[in-house]
């Protein structure tokens, strides 16, 4: 984006802070651009068959929310992963409560991080807990997906895993 004095072009269609906009020479926009007390700015370059479009604004507020969309443009979009972990032993009165907060994370369109640890004795009953644990998913059917679980060693415990995505 060019501004004043960086501008070459002879003619150009000149946008007013109005919005009316002129076929002008480079000369008058830069009187009209001191008239306003505003910068002159190459919005559009120009080719053969169109004339380049400069409008008069104010470039540092330009280039403020130039930045300001793009900030917003990388803020965060909903893709935010919460986890909720649930041990072997867990009541269910305690699971039930934790899945109603799975659900409440999964209707504002958050993927949770569900696992089930085992520690202790618990490791010795890793096909009871899948058993478990798949039983804790299908509460989550009707408005979310989820991937296989996953079985992991780490350190002293064992840990069943999965994401769970809202539909």
């Amino acid at each position: 984006m060019k501004i004043n004095e960086d501008i070459r072009i002879s003619r150009f269609r000149l946008v007013f802070p109005d919005g009316q906009s002129s076929i002008v020479e480079l000369q008058e926009a830069k009187q009209y651009a001191q008239q306003y007390g505003l910068d002159l700015i190459e919005v559009c370059e120009g080719n053969d068959k169109n004339l380049a479009v400069c409008k008069l604004g104010d470039y540092g507020k330009i280039q403020y929310e130039k930045k300001k969309k793009e900030k917003k443009k990388h803020q965060n979009t909903g893709h935010t992963l919460k986890g909720m972990r649930l041990n072997y032993k867990t009541d269910e009165h305690d699971v039930a409560r934790k899945n109603n907060k799975v659900r409440e994370f999964l209707c504002k369109k958050y993927r949770v991080n569900y696992f089930l640890e085992l520690r202790h004795r618990d490791r010795l009953f890793v096909d009871k807990a899948i058993i478990k644990f798949e039983g804790y998913l299908a509460n989550f059917e009707d408005i979310a997906v989820w991937s296989k679980p996953f079985v992991s060693q780490s350190g002293r415990g064992v840990r069943i895993s999965t994401t769970i995505s809202a539909k």
